[in-house]
């Protein structure tokens, strides 16, 4: 094969139609075989045997080899005269077609030599028509088609592993290319006719000695074409041709290296952003044979030429918000050195093809949020995946269960799949990763309960799982991830206590339990957790008794939500000196008394609502806001309570309120005319109450967000 490659690409003589001759009869003795009952010879070009209705199946079916070690002597026997023949036949008509055409043409070869420099021929093998322009010989043409389909060949025999796999999923190599109008088709018919990189790459490192080739460098052709074919299967998969950015995809003289572009937003390339180390000969996309001799003797055919172009594995394909659109293709399992794979923020829509379980072992980020991507996360994608260490799916259309082959993923450090339809429980083999840093997978169905195996991943800082189906405890296990930052789950209908374990976590932010089925009282253990900041546990309607002054007096506390809950006897009034409380919200809880003057004198309150309980008995106090609290406060809310007595005029001084609702209450007396000096009012609520009078310019305030007229309701 090599030699025939040699052969043809080496400047056509005057005996080319001798080498195409010689061509054919090679080409029909690398592809004869002997069929599977031994009786004949039959053709394995397009998976069909000649004289047989029905394509083979199974191992036997293949497309092409260099040597054809199953023919008999047999067959030998009956068919080597009649190739000899051939031969004799090929060697008479290459030496006598070209001399009488030349005989024919009389002086017409002076005039080719006078327009062509004194060469009546070119390197392609063309002739002239007497006015310059050149006319195609019949015999170079024979020798490129013969020469485009054995490349052809070539890559289907590379690609025949691929699509002949076990897995019943992958189509049969003549399924996948019986569509002309297949991506892969299409990745074909580029390669073979256009691709002038790949086709100089198949020439050039064939003709080279195969020791230099495979030996001291481990690299030959198969992997520059395998990869150029796979990234145009990729561009025909998802709309190349309408890509925001072409990405310098399909450049059919520029190795594939090369195809990207620097992204001004982001600062960095997109595309073929990272190949590995040169693996194998330097190609020079000019030559089609190993180097020529030199004046000291013959060339080294290991030699490296400095101007030409290196091999290298890609290692990081990054195309994210391109207007990808159309199926992720199974191809991509071919870039076994892959190590990144960014597809996010497209408009994929498709399965994620199982074969990307290829590049598991080199795979170490993936990421393909927002996309419409449907079915199952395929087991195969994580088994044996060891170096996988972020993954990221959000924002898709994935359904089923989460793979037990997780497990496998010892170097995970980010598991991201929210936003989807993922269903069934958390698998227990989660508890095998050691690394996993942040586990989020919000808004979709799964059920079940955490596993208390998810306390051996000592590394997990952030848990997510809101807005799913989860029952069971909050197990007592968490109370060992010593990492846990942020804990989100809210919105499943968890039972059972707050954990008391969760006082020995010293860097807790976040804790967020809210809309479950909780019951019990709030562990004082809380208080010991310096770092929290949001600990959220309303709509909980099983959570009783008092509110421990241990968490509202712990320092960085921002918020204390008690609504909906069973929450009762008097409102906190211990909070730390320097408290960064900035809302409490109360409502529909059991709570009794007044509210305390320690809470009007939080400087950071932002929000106080109280609403349907039995708080107040009394009036608010005239307290004026302490510090910077008269411009903080943003909204009071104080309906549906007990309140009773005059509306202190020191209200005036919270200029930064933008609600204030006071009704169903039982105040009497004036409203206060400093109400007016509330100029960022957008709602003022104090119907239903017994007032006897509204200050005159009360409704000449103006809504100051949009200058519109102030929402007020005045009477019942």
């Amino acid at each position: 094969q090599k030699q025939h490659q040699q052969q043809v690409a080496e400047p056509m003589s005057v005996s080319a139609s001798v080498l195409t001759s010689a061509s054919v009869v090679s080409a029909s003795v690398a592809t004869a075989r002997t069929n599977a009952d031994g009786t004949g010879i039959g053709f394995d070009i397009d998976g069909i045997e000649e004289g047989s209705d029905e394509p083979r199946s199974g191992a036997d079916k293949r497309w092409w080899s260099s040597s054809q070690s199953s023919s008999s002597s047999s067959s030998f026997k009956y068919y080597g005269p009649l190739l000899l023949v051939l031969v004799l036949i090929a060697i008479v008509v290459g030496v006598t077609v070209p001399l009488v055409s030349s005989s024919s043409r009389g002086t017409d070869g002076d005039v080719d030599a006078d327009v062509n420099g004194g060469n009546t021929g070119s390197s392609g093998g063309a002739a002239s028509n007497g006015t310059g322009t050149p006319v195609a010989s019949p015999g170079s043409e024979a020798a490129a088609a013969e020469v485009q389909r054995e490349f052809e060949l070539y890559i289907l025999n590379l690609l025949d592993p691929f699509y002949h796999s076990d897995t019943d999923t992958e189509a049969e190599i003549d399924d996948v290319f019986g569509d002309p109008t297949s991506p892969q088709s299409l990745a074909l018919d580029w390669i073979v006719t256009k691709d002038d990189y790949s086709q100089s790459a198949y020439m050039y490192l064939n003709s080279m000695n195969a020791d230099c080739v495979e030996g001291n460098f481990g690299a030959d052709a198969d992997d520059i074409v395998l990869q150029r074919y796979v990234l145009a299967v990729l561009f025909y998969s998802t709309d190349g041709t309408n890509w925001d950015d072409a990405l310098g995809f399909l450049s059919a003289d520029t190795a594939e290296c090369e195809w990207n572009v620097y992204d001004n937003t982001a600062e960095s390339l997109v595309g073929v952003v990272e190949c590995g180390n040169t693996i194998g000969m330097e190609i020079d996309t000019d030559a089609t044979s190993a180097p020529p001799p030199t004046e000291e003797g013959p060339s080294d055919p290991c030699s490296r030429d400095d101007g030409a172009v290196a091999y290298s594995p890609i290692r990081s394909l990054v195309m994210p918000r391109n207007g990808l659109l159309g199926a992720i293709p199974s191809e991509l399992g071919l870039l076994t050195n892959l190590t990144v794979l960014d597809l996010s923020q497209n408009v994929l829509a498709s399965t994620i093809p199982s074969q990307l379980g290829r590049i598991s072992q080199s795979l170490e980020r993936l990421h393909l949020e927002e996309n419409g991507l449907t079915g199952s996360l395929p087991p195969e994608l994580f088994a044996g995946a060891i170096t996988l260490q972020k993954l990221t799916i959000s924002s898709n259309g994935l359904t089923g269960r989460l793979p037990t082959s997780l497990g496998d993923c010892e170097s995970l450090q980010r598991l991201s799949i929210p936003a989807n339809q993922i269903s069934g429980s958390i698998p227990t083999e989660i508890g095998r990763l050691s690394k996993l840093e942040s586990m989020v997978f919000w808004t979709n169905k799964i059920t079940g309960s955490i596993p208390t195996e998810l306390g051996n991943c000592h590394s997990l800082h952030t848990y997510s799982s809101p807005d799913n189906a989860m029952t069971g405890p909050l197990p007592t296990e968490l109370g060992r991830l010593k990492n846990l930052t942020i804990v989100f789950a809210y919105e499943n209908m968890h039972s059972g206590q707050i954990p008391s374990e969760l006082g020995n976590l010293p860097t807790l932010e976040v804790f967020n339990v809210a809309i479950n089925n909780l019951s019990g009282t709030l562990p004082t253990e809380i208080g010991r957790i310096s770092s929290l900041r949001r600990f959220r546990y309303f709509d909980n309607k099983g959570i009783s008794g008092t509110v421990p002054s241990e968490i509202t007096s712990l320092p960085l506390v921002e918020d204390i939500w008690f609504q909906n809950t069973q929450l009762g006897g008097s409102l906190p009034s211990v909070f730390h000196p320097e408290s960064s409380i900035s809302s409490i919200r109360a409502g529909n809880s059991a709570f009794t008394g007044t509210v305390p003057n320690e809470v009007w004198l939080l400087p950071n309150l932002e929000v106080l609502e109280i609403i349907n309980t039995t708080v107040g008995g009394g009036p608010i106090p005239d307290v004026l806001p302490k510090g910077n609290n008269a411009g903080v406060m943003r909204d009071l809310i104080l309906a549906e309570n007990g309140f009773s007595g005059t509306l202190p005029s020191s209200i005036g001084a919270f200029v930064g309120l933008t609600n204030l609702l006071l009704q169903d209450n039982s105040f009497i007396g004036d409203v206060p005319s400093e109400i007016g000096n509330l100029r960022s009012l957008q709602e003022l609520h104090i119907q239903e109450n017994g007032f006897d009078s509204v200050p005159p310019g009360i409704c000449n305030l103006r809504n100051a967000s949009d200058g519109g007229v102030l929402e007020t309701y005045i009477s019942d």
